[in-house]
């Protein structure tokens, strides 16, 4: 891992390439510890933290894409998340809450939906007038007193 350590800078992340014959290469960061850049074989590139736990359980989070994410944003990124995990928080368990919690709302959010178009209302039928309009058939009971 040592002689894979480099200051990152946008050039070389964007030049960083798995090395032939290998299913995924690391390029590490010197200025942002745990900060590592995973390219893979068939060419896709992720930055991604590696740490250790409370537990001391060896960790590696994917951060996201070097598409979707700049440097700062990925280093930034990368100090939250050793922050939580500084603290004795797994951010992946964090994850898994948040997922979770937003799942809840969202069946909650259904069932009052549900329950919503189940609760009785008065409904359309056809012949029944919503509107203040003449009588159906109206026109042609005047047309009718109209002919010759």
């Amino acid at each position: 891992m040592s002689e894979n350590k480099v200051p990152f800078t946008a050039g070389r992340v964007s030049k960083f390439v798995c090395e032939a014959g290998k299913a995924a290469s690391f390029l590490w960061d010197t200025e942002s510890t745990g900060l590592g850049l995973k390219a893979s074989a068939g060419g896709s590139k992720v930055y991604v933290l590696q740490s250790r736990l409370e537990s001391g359980a060896s960790v590696r989070l994917t951060i996201g894409s070097t598409k979707a994410w700049t440097l700062g944003a990925a280093r930034d990124e990368a100090r939250r998340l050793q922050v939580l995990i500084d603290s004795g928080n797994d951010p992946r368990q964090e994850k898994r809450d948040r997922i979770a919690e937003a799942e809840a709302k969202r069946a909650e959010a259904d069932a009052k939906r549900s329950s919503w178009s189940a609760s009785p209302r008065r409904q359309w039928k056809p012949g029944r007038s919503t509107s203040k309009r003449a009588p159906r058939g109206g026109v042609k009971a005047i047309s009718a007193t109209m002919r010759p």
